[in-house]
Order: C-alpha cells, then sequence, then structure tokens
C-alpha cells in the first residue's frame, strides 16, 4: 500500500489524495484503491485491517473488500504523521507538530500518550521488542519508548546532512 497526496497542488482537492494497492514486486494493482482521504501519510496493517493517518483522523480499511471501517478523530491534531501497532493492538500515531505521540487502544478513543520533552517532533514509529522505536526530527535521534513504562531513550543521534 502506498499514500498519495500532492503537497504542492491539489492537495485541497480530492483526485490528489488516495491509497494505491501494489504487489510486492512494485506494480501497481489499483492506483487509486481508496480515495476520500485528507493528505494520508503513515499506514500499518493489522490483522485483515490497514490502518490510515490522516490530517485529521486515524481510517480503518478492510484490506480484503476495500471498504473504510471506522475513522477515529485526533483531537487537537496538528501534523498526524506515523502510525504503529503493537502485539496486543495498540495503534500509536507521531504528530510532528505538535510533539506528541497518541494512543487507541482496542475499542477505545485516540489518547495523548506521550508529549514534549524527550519526544520533539516525532516522525517514523515502528514497534519492536515491547519498545516504540521514534524517529524525532526536533533533535535528529532515534529513540525507543518503554511500551509498560514509557521510558524514552536515545539510541542514535543522526548528523550529516541532518545536522
Amino acid at each position: 500500500y502506498i499514500s498519495n497526496y500532492d503537497a504542492y497542488g491539489k492537495s485541497h482537492q480530492e483526485e490528489g489524495q488516495f491509497i494505491s494497492k501494489v504487489s510486492a514486486k512494485g506494480k501497481i494493482k489499483e492506483l487509486k484503491w481508496i480515495k476520500g482521504l485528507i493528505r494520508p501519510t503513515g499506514m500499518v496493517v493489522f490483522e485483515d485491517r490497514l490502518y490510515v493517518v490522516d490530517r485529521r483522523s486515524l481510517a480503518e480499511i478492510n484490506t480484503a473488500t476495500g471498504e473504510m471501517g471506522e475513522r477515529y478523530g485526533i483531537p487537537g491534531a496538528g501534523f498526524p504523521n506515523d502510525v504503529a501497532v503493537d502485539d496486543n493492538g495498540n495503534i500509536y500515531i507521531s504528530d510532528t507538530r505538535r510533539s506528541v505521540i497518541y494512543m487507541k487502544a482496542p475499542g477505545g478513543e485516540i489518547e495523548e500518550w506521550l508529549s514534549g520533552g524527550e519526544i520533539r517532533s516525532p516522525n517514523g514509529l515502528h514497534v519492536h521488542d515491547g519498545m516504540l522505536i521514534v524517529g524525532s526530527s526536533g533533535d535528529n535521534c532515534l529513540k525507543s519508548v518503554d511500551l509498560t513504562d514509557k521510558t524514552v531513550r536515545t539510541f542514535a543521534k543522526l548528523c550529516g546532512i541532518f545536522g
């Protein structure tokens, strides 16, 4: 799955916003598979659902049928950017502009989970071995956040063209 949006021209028009379905070998199966999203960015598959974050919400899409399911509003969203899911189905969403990571537990609403300080401008997310790996644009670091106690540790500082 590939998220598409035109940030420089048609960003306010539906035809510039969609999810493409692509084969494992990179062949486009369906260019405009899912429409109706607002500047979609991060995506993650969990069980039979594709979760896509856009500027206002987290969309749940049935991967077998392509039907849009629930849309969960993100309270106070600034720039929701990426999404990751843990083994229990908890979904984490980065908000780069607000320096927030939200969490949605199964059956629950999206709530602020971690913010500020050590997590400045979170971007990319990935869950691995009980940790949420966070690419932090604010300080050019890769960080790990323990999913049980939210302890944040820096494990890599990026340099060169990034600062």
